[in-house]
């Protein structure tokens, strides 16, 4: 899901396609074409048979009235080790490349490394089931072991959390259960194996059309 806008003010009824990468951006998969409502947003729905990390790419084509605009994001999906909770799944969306994307049940910690253009800044959305985590309380998450302040929003079905960072090479730490994080210590997180196993998921991405000048 997303938006289109040009100067803070929504576009309705732009066409955005959209596709999705599996090797980087080095081809792209047609996902789905879907038009903007009233509010300037998007929507769909996309099913993947696989997990791991994806490039979504929302392109609106040039009109007489605006320029051509795309937009992507990275999407890490993985599922859990819980064979209780089967099918559950953990999203991961942002602007950095997302990689090592580990969720502990034992511990009910979920951690990865985000990497992006230093002096840039980064942004991670993470989508998480109320199926496995039902209270988010005790959440404390840790950017390099340090404590970092988030975000967070809920639907009758699933949390929503985001948070924002300086761009480098970093690992993210989420605790829902706060097991005794130790700060500076990143590298306590423990991995364990993840079964393959994938009900469906919605990429989230943000658009902007450049409304053209007439003159110079």
């Amino acid at each position: 899901s997303g938006t289109c806008t040009s100067n803070s003010r929504e576009l309705t009824n732009m066409a955005i396609q959209l596709y999705n990468s599996k090797d980087g951006g080095k081809t792209w998969e047609p996902l789905s074409m879907v038009n903007t409502n009233a509010e300037g947003k998007f929507n769909a729905v996309w099913v993947s048979l696989t997990s791991g990390t994806f490039l979504i790419k929302a392109e609106s084509t040039a009109t007489t009235e605006y320029n051509s605009a795309t937009a992507t994001v990275n999407l890490a999906i993985e599922p859990t080790d819980n064979t209780s909770n089967g099918g559950t799944v953990f999203t991961v969306t942002s602007n950095s490349t997302i990689s090592q994307l580990i969720f502990n049940s034992n511990t009910t910690e979920l951690s990865f490394t985000a990497t992006g253009t230093t002096g840039t800044t980064g942004y991670v959305s993470v989508n998480i089931p109320k199926t496995l985590i039902n209270d988010l309380t005790d959440l404390k998450v840790y950017l390099d072991g340090n404590e970092l302040t988030y975000i967070s929003a809920q639907d009758q079905d699933t949390w929503f959390i985001t948070f924002t960072y300086s761009h480098s090479t970093h690992t993210i730490t989420m605790n829902f259960a706060n097991n005794n994080q130790t700060q500076n210590t990143p590298d306590m997180m423990w991995i364990i194996a993840i079964a393959i196993a994938i009900i469906g998921l919605i990429a989230a991405v943000t658009i902007f059309a450049v409304q053209k000048k007439k003159h110079r």
